[in-house]
């Protein structure tokens, strides 16, 4: 069906959209007008597509200073205008001060040949917000979610952090100049935004000693592993670092007082997208990895080892250092948060666990190859070589129940430890390498009868041998009878429909009794039935939450608790779940949180379908093509839908893009453009992904955006450029103040018989200082010349790489796009 008023504003959409997608304004509004619109055809069958519930993707800057509040953005993927913002803290605050932005397409350079048939990553749209982080804020991670009438996603993570926090703000590709390291340390939160982009900060110490650099990535839900090299003013190589585990990367090396140095930060592989955001922390002291022993005794003050680079003389090597160290009593808390002083700097803060049971240090093995453990107690090691393994003995009865549990990764060394069990015969009767979420190691050990048991201590990893090669065995019996409860971390429930929950419960100590289950902080509108328990010896119990049908679409974090009879006391156990994140989790314990996030949905009342879904079209390079889809409403439904690019593209890795238009109700038949540019490679097919969001009322009448995707992505062929932009500019040097020329040649298509548009593309960095009055090249012509302006400003010194486009109007409607760069050096 023809609808003008609908071209027309498809038309107005097109024009405000940053380019590539911009169409020119000459007669383009009377030529649409006589754009004619394909009667309809026939209907595809609807095909059954989940609404795309929102995804997170990061924040930045991704570090907030207790006590601060700071501006941010908030990233993540098929953001809708209603998506609603949660912390997972009773402290911490986020306000939302903006409205949803556009879709951030990447900007070149790209991958191409091989590395460009890599995964996709997801386009991003951002909100403005305020964080306030209160001064009694404990430094770590904060986790924080979204939601909308589409569903939740799971947790994202932001650091809180001590210590003040600058952020990334380099000119061009020039270091960026941080504060003397003196005795204070310096962090700076950056972003490896595009592919092979190098992130480069220089700093100077006014003193000799070690310097620590930290890379915070992959703890921030940055999915990539960075490398960290130092270097001095020369280029000369000083020390580097690779995240080669996906743990993040950190290094020590010594400094000469007065001297400045670079410190680099940059992809293993080079990559490069707006979702990598860091945090690089500079500390002029010693680095702790590890203690000896790893956990002390409450209420005990004893000698403690500690094992880090320059701990014990200031040079950046690998030793140790003794200090008497007081452990707190209290059994409130888990950890003692330590800064180890030096003459050389104040480490940064190392957690030592803390224990109920006597901790002790490997001693001299005994002529047998094995020490005797005393029992409940733990040891820590150290495995000398890459192909040793330790051995400890203890005696059992049968029966007996022994909670063996073996720890690397979790106080700071990089084994991947192993755990055997043998029996005085020598055979092996339990083992164990990984335990749930973790490369540690441990099981519960039930003893098969009398006797001497051999606990033996292995490395899978090869990264044995050396002080750091640290691990701790604890025996302890099982705890005294209680339970733990588990549950997942997000539910949905569709409007007038139901969810079901699985909470389920670890039983501890011989505890097999009644758990009596409450639901906290549920909201109107949503129930659950009456009575909950799981029964004695069950280890779960079911349960739906129901959504009454006229209530509005809403998101509230609520608590699950256990109740039961222990020892004649009435005791409560809160509900955990696994949180995400956080990508290099040393314990799985830092993951846990007690709020689960509960989120009611509602259907799109809409299918969207692509007219000839099947169909590969062969498309121009640098054009825009129009996708015809049938849009059909649920009977009952009058209301605006929007059509978008999806998020996640299964092929969207060169630039390729797609406006956000509206559409009234009374249009069924849409045509949707998306815009390739002209370096696409022309050996495979290229695919945009669409989805409708449809503005629908809920029951109290707030308007909430629902989305759909298209039953088929567009499938297109790429063939030759319609038009190509080039400059005939040879080795351009120009004073800043002065005024210079560039000549431009087109080549074109005869089926471009619109004029053409020639203008520059202002550098932001340069945004004021370059100004140039777009110039229009007639069907008849095919050069011209592009008069610059630029002002007297030392921020244009040296060599710039201009880029010039060209836009023309294929059938008088869409755009055609060609671009070129022009070295300019600008001179004193």
């Amino acid at each position: 069906m023809r609808n003008l008023d609908y071209r027309h504003a498809l038309f107005e959409k097109l024009e405000n959209q940053s380019p590539p997608v911009r169409c020119c304004r000459h007669n383009a509004l009377s030529k649409m007008r006589n754009v004619l619109t394909l009667g309809l055809l026939f209907l595809f069958p609807v095909t059954a597509l989940a609404q795309t519930a929102p995804k997170l993707g990061y924040i930045f800057p991704p570090a907030i200073p207790v006590g601060s509040q700071i501006d941010v953005k908030l990233g993540g993927f098929d953001f809708t205008p209603d998506t609603q913002f949660i912390v997972l803290s009773d402290k911490v605050t986020l306000n939302v001060d903006g409205p949803l932005g556009d879709f951030l397409v990447p900007e070149p350079p790209y991958w191409f040949g091989a590395k460009s048939r890599s995964g996709a990553f997801p386009i991003p749209r951002e909100f403005s917000a305020q964080i306030h982080v209160p001064s009694d804020v404990d430094p770590g991670v904060v986790h924080w979610q979204v939601a909308n009438a589409n569903g939740s996603a799971s947790t994202a993570v932001l650091y809180v952090t001590n210590q003040t926090e600058l952020v990334e703000e380099r000119f061009r590709d020039e270091p960026q100049q941080l504060p003397s390291l003196d005795d204070l340390p310096v962090a700076v939160s950056g972003r490896i935004e595009k592919i092979a982009e190098v992130d480069r900060y220089r700093f100077t110490t006014p003193k000799d000693g070690p310097i620590t650099v930290e890379l915070f990535a992959r703890r921030l839900g940055s999915n990539f592993n960075g490398i960290v090299e130092i270097r001095d003013l020369s280029g000369r190589l000083l020390a580097d670092v690779a995240d080669t585990m996906g743990l993040d990367c950190v290094l020590t090396f010594d400094a000469t007082a007065d001297e400045s140095y670079v410190v680099s930060v940059f992809d293993i592989d080079f990559r490069g997208n707006r979702s990598f955001v860091y945090r690089l922390a500079l500390n002029p002291a010693p680095r702790v990895i590890t203690t000896i022993p790893a956990a002390g005794r409450r209420g005990e003050t004893r000698e403690i080892l500690f094992v880090g680079y320059g701990v014990a003389t200031g040079a950046a090597n690998i030793e140790s250092v003794t200090h008497q160290v007081t452990f707190p009593s209290s059994p409130e808390h888990r950890v003692l948060r330590y800064r180890l002083e030096t003459p050389f700097g104040i480490a940064s803060a190392v957690d030592i666990a803390l224990s109920d049971i006597p901790e002790m240090t490997e001693q001299t093995q005994q002529d047998s190859g094995a020490s005797p453990l005393t029992v409940p107690g733990a040891v820590t090691g150290m495995l000398d070589g890459v192909t040793e393994t330790d051995a400890y003995t203890w005696e059992a009865k049968k029966d007996e129940v022994w909670q063996i549990r073996l720890q690397s990764r979790a106080i700071g060394s990089d084994l991947d430890t192993s755990l055997s069990i043998r029996d005085v015969d020598g055979k092996q009767v339990a083992e164990n390498d990984d335990l749930a979420g973790s490369p540690d190691a441990g099981l519960d050990f039930t003893v098969p009868a009398d006797g001497t048991y051999t606990c033996l201590v292995s490395d899978l990893s090869g990264n044995a041998g050396g002080l750091a090669a640290v691990y701790r065995l604890a025996l302890e019996r099982p705890p005294s009878p209680d339970f733990v409860l588990g549950v997942p971390q997000q539910i949905s429930v569709a409007n007038g429909g139901s969810a079901e929950i699985t909470v389920t419960a670890a039983r501890h100590g011989g505890f097999n009794g009644e758990i009596q289950i409450q639901v906290e902080g549920l909201p109107d509108g949503l129930s659950v039935p009456e009575n909950l328990k799981i029964a004695a010896d069950q280890k779960e119990l079911k349960f739906s939450f129901q959504m009454a049908e006229d209530d509005a679409s809403h998101t509230s974090l609520i608590k699950i608790t256990g109740s039961s009879i222990l020892d004649e006391n009435n005791i409560t156990r809160t509900a955990m779940a696994a949180a995400t994140g956080n990508l290099c989790t040393r314990k799985p314990s830092e993951n846990l949180t007690p709020w689960i996030l509960l989120t009611t949905t509602m259907k799109p009342p809409f299918s969207l379908n692509l007219v000839d879904k099947t169909r590969q079209r062969s498309v121009h390079r640098g054009t825009t093509y129009p996708a015809e889809f049938i849009i059909k409403r649920d009977e009952g439904f009058q209301g605006k839908i929007m059509l978008q690019m999806a998020a996640n593209q299964t092929r969207h890795r060169q630039g390729i893009r797609g406006p956000v238009i509206t559409v009234p109700h009374e249009v069924e038949r849409v045509l949707y453009p998306s815009f390739l540019p002209e370096w696409l490679e022309t050996d495979r097919t290229t695919r945009m992904v669409v989805q409708g969001v449809a503005l629908v009322a809920d029951a109290h009448g707030n308007i909430r955006y629902l989305t759909q995707p298209a039953n088929a992505p567009i499938t297109m062929i790429l063939e030759g450029a319609l038009l190509k932009l080039a400059h005939a500019a040879l080795e351009l040097t120009v004073h800043p103040g002065d005024s210079f020329e560039v000549p431009i040649e087109l080549l074109r298509s005869a089926k471009l018989i619109e004029p053409t548009i020639v203008e520059l593309e202002v550098p932001a960095q340069l945004s004021g200082i370059l100004t140039c009055t777009p110039i229009t090249i007639s069907t008849e012509q095919d050069k011209g010349q592009l008069r610059i302006e630029t002002i007297n400003d030392p921020r244009l010194l040296g060599t710039w790489q201009l880029k010039i486009k060209a836009t023309a109007l294929q059938d008088g409607v869409w755009p055609a796009i060609s671009q070129t760069q022009v070295p300019v050096v600008f001179q004193e």
